[in-house]
């Protein structure tokens, strides 16, 4: 299996761990410290790819770009049953790949 799969998988894992912990909108603020990431929604389970590329790239010393974590994204989610919803650029709605990921951690 590819390593950055592997990757992707155990930083999942991680970040599913640390949400679940954010109680409180204080929590959910350490978290996005933490991970220079927003926890989005009501059980803070919410992330956008574009900002994990940056999280990967600067927290997990990661390094990938948009275009490789949009490809590997499906496969990942798929294999830890995790909700994804893909999202277009205004304007570019054809377009049948996403230009980035909502993902629900859990």
């Amino acid at each position: 299996m590819n390593d950055k799969i592997m990757d992707l998988h155990d930083v999942f894992i991680e970040l599913s761990e640390a949400s679940k912990c954010a109680i409180t909108d204080e929590d959910a603020v350490k978290l996005m410290h933490k991970y220079d990431i927003i926890f989005a929604g009501e059980k803070h389970n919410e992330i956008n790819s574009l900002e994990l590329v940056h999280t990967l790239n600067d927290y997990f010393h990661i390094h990938i770009d948009n275009d490789e974590l949009t490809e590997l994204i499906p496969s990942v989610c798929d294999a830890m049953k995790l909700k994804y919803q893909g999202m277009k650029r205004l304007g570019d709605e054809q377009s049948k790949v996403p230009y980035c990921y909502k993902i629900t951690l859990f």
